[in-house]
């Protein structure tokens, strides 16, 4: 069992992190950011493990551009939540 957090980036630059859940394969997390981001490309999400000694296991990782995110909310292309 892992004792997983994830790392959230905007354009390489780390934006947040969640909180450490213990001894789980499914970590279920409900917690929000919130980030000024201008210009921005793309999100990435990374998986660790946290260990007691030494450097944190790296498990996954998924990036998301924000083009294949963003929907239009009206003619300014802005963009209002999920």
């Amino acid at each position: 069992l892992l004792d997983p957090y994830v790392t959230i980036s905007v354009d390489q630059v780390r934006v947040g992190q969640t909180s450490t859940k213990q001894k789980t394969n499914k970590p279920t997390y409900n917690e929000e950011f919130s980030a000024t981001v201008t210009d921005g490309h793309q999100i990435e999400l990374s998986v660790f493990h946290d260990t007691p000694i030494g450097y944190d296991d790296f498990v996954a990782n998924c990036t998301l551009h924000f083009q294949d995110l963003l929907r239009s909310t009206g003619p300014s292309n802005s963009f209002e939540g999920w």
